[in-house]
């Protein structure tokens, strides 16, 4: 039985973390590139923004699906999706316009 906990949590842990691998990669190419423009959603500077979530969304992933300090990795990844829900994607759906009548 143990076994069967053990083979869910690495399913968990290789899942999480390869979800989040198809956004940090492509944000770590264009930070290979050299292309910082990425939005200011804390007020700390886009640059600096976009330096956090490619090492949280890159690096921390990686670390997430090798094993390797995964608590610690995780904690990153929460506040990046926590800043993602919360504050960028409801600022953008607020800003968007509607065209709805009434």
């Amino acid at each position: 039985m143990k076994s069967y906990y053990n083979i869910g949590l690495f399913i968990l842990r290789v899942g999480f973390s390869a979800l989040m691998l198809t956004h940090g990669i492509p944000k770590f190419l264009q930070l290979v590139q050299g292309d910082f423009s990425f939005g200011d959603p804390l007020g700390i500077g886009a640059t600096i923004s976009f330096f956090l979530t490619v090492f949280a969304e890159f690096v921390c992933s990686i670390l997430v699906l090798i094993g390797y300090k995964t608590r610690l990795a995780c904690i990153p990844l929460i506040v990046t999706m926590l800043v993602a829900v919360f504050v960028a994607v409801s600022y953008t759906h607020l800003t968007l316009p509607t065209n709805r009548e009434v």
